[in-house]
């Protein structure tokens, strides 16, 4: 490091001191807003909590001295203007999954305990926007010099399929920066997403099952489901001895409900489908006969572990390792029930032969596979000049020599935004004292995004002097 970067930072260090408890404001008033992205609802292009997060955000970017700029609440922007129109971008987004149990929190009146704020999207991803405008702030507030614009990108849905949407009407109208930090990420940086693929199984029943609901999207592991059984009143013993939790309901139906642990779909290790372990107690109970046996003897089938084992697709490979697969949102749809996957994939397997061997496999229950979705994955390789440049960054930083790129199940915005890195915002692993991203109780840890942003100050710096001497 440089001696005039070592001054930098002097400054840097205060002034975060200094801003301190208005970042941890900033982030509650954006956590304790409910936007989770509906698209097409109240009006709104992706409903009226986007919206209000959106308009949120921008108010505390005018607040700090920045511009802003709305894109038609597809995303919105606070920009700190350079003399270049050529921009360098941090990127983010504002909407959140549903916060379904939430443990011991509410998931919209956040709190700041054990040096962390606990609420939805605290981790995935208003911590990260939030550290993205106090950056931009920082420069603005410190006369710091940049000669491109610095432009802080908030998606409004990201969550729901990154596919279309946010990114893709706002490269509609705008070119995309010369480079762009992705502060949806771990530290040192993931440079390569798997691609991800998503189908429904429908699932043909009998007369004994009235309705299973479990989950609340696709990507995430189920942490509840309940069945309504058409069942006399005597089957209730044995679904309590075989682990379910019961209620008898009127005309001869039985509610069966069970527990699982929530975990992100790319990320499943430790997670448990309460949809699998309703599946396994109600047919330790042996309660049900024909059709109906047979569909919950295909979700106990179908997803024995999180690698796609039992969809015949479990694979690996050298640069992604293993093919995951998780069952999502499971409702009942016209007396049958509708059973949502989704898959994580490297190199293993194409597309193609996937979807050939899920519909093969589904086949051999009675189970019609459909509604298949894919967005491919995305690879940079480590010896591109621009990672090296921002891996040295932060192992210096961070004083973390052995730090080491790694690629993920996970999709960001990095996938459709052309120059781009999952850069930040806290280390990779770091542990929290509730949960994580997707799970209850998420959270996100203050220091870490403060520390953030004076690795982001001297990134920045170092890129814009790259472009300007290879341009040179």
């Amino acid at each position: 490091m440089t001696q005039q970067e070592e001054k930098l930072l002097e400054r840097v260090d205060g002034w975060i001191e200094e801003s301190r408890e208005a970042f941890i404001q900033d982030l509650i008033a954006l956590v304790n807003i409910e936007s989770v992205c509906e698209p097409g609802k109240d009006g709104c292009v992706f409903g009226e909590g986007c919206r209000k997060a959106a308009d949120k955000a921008m108010e505390i970017a005018a607040r700090m001295g920045l511009q802003t700029e709305n894109d038609e609440y597809y995303c919105c922007s606070a920009i700190l203007p350079g003399p270049r129109e050529r921009e360098l971008g941090i990127v983010g987004h504002l909407d959140v999954v549903p916060a379904g149990d939430f443990g011991r929190f509410e998931p919209y009146n956040a709190v700041y305990r054990d040096g962390v704020v606990v609420g939805r999207g605290a981790s995935d991803n208003k911590g990260g926007v939030v550290t993205a405008l106090y950056t931009a702030k920082c420069f603005h507030d410190l006369g710091i010099p940049l000669q491109h614009t610095l432009r802080v990108l908030m998606g409004c849905s990201e969550e729901i399929g990154i596919q279309g949407g946010d990114i893709a009407h706002f490269l509609e109208k705008h070119p995309a920066p010369e480079f762009s930090l992705i502060c949806d990420s771990c530290f040192p940086f993931h440079h390569g997403e798997k691609g991800i693929m998503t189908a429904n199984l429908m699932i043909g029943t009998g007369g004994q099952i009235e309705s299973v609901c479990g989950g609340i999207v696709s990507n995430s592991i189920p942490d509840s489901c309940e069945a309504v059984l058409r069942l006399d009143s005597a089957a209730a013993s044995a679904l309590e001895k075989a682990g379910c939790t019961v209620c008898v309901l009127d005309n001869g139906r039985i509610r069966a409900s069970a527990r699982g642990i929530a975990a992100h779909a790319a990320f499943p290790e430790g997670g448990k489908s309460a949809v699998v372990e309703l599946a396994k107690m109600i047919l330790t109970s042996g309660v049900l006969t024909g059709k109906d046996a047979a569909a919950m003897q295909f979700l106990a089938d179908a997803f024995p572990d999180a690698y796609g084992t039992g969809l015949g697709i479990d694979g690996r490979d050298e640069i992604f390792d293993r093919t995951t697969c998780v069952g999502g949102m499971i409702r009942t749809e016209d007396g049958r029930l509708i059973q949502n996957i989704n898959i994580r994939y490297g190199t293993s397997l194409t597309y193609e032969q996937m979807k050939q061997r899920i519909s093969e496999r589904c086949a051999q229950y009675g189970v019609q596979a459909g509604d298949f979705t894919n967005d491919p994955g995305t690879y940079i390789p480590l010896d591109d000049p621009v990672l090296q440049l921002l891996l040295g960054t932060c192992r210096e930083m961070m004083e973390k020599p052995d730090m080491q790129p790694f690629v993920m199940g996970g999709g960001s915005h990095m996938r459709k935004l052309p120059h781009s890195l999952g850069y930040g915002c806290s280390p990779q692993n770091d542990p929290v004292p509730y949960g994580g991203a997707h799970g209850a109780e998420e959270c996100v840890k203050i220091d870490s995004l403060l520390k953030c942003i004076r690795i982001y100050v001297i990134a920045l710096l170092r890129l814009e002097h790259y472009f300007e001497s290879t341009e040179a």
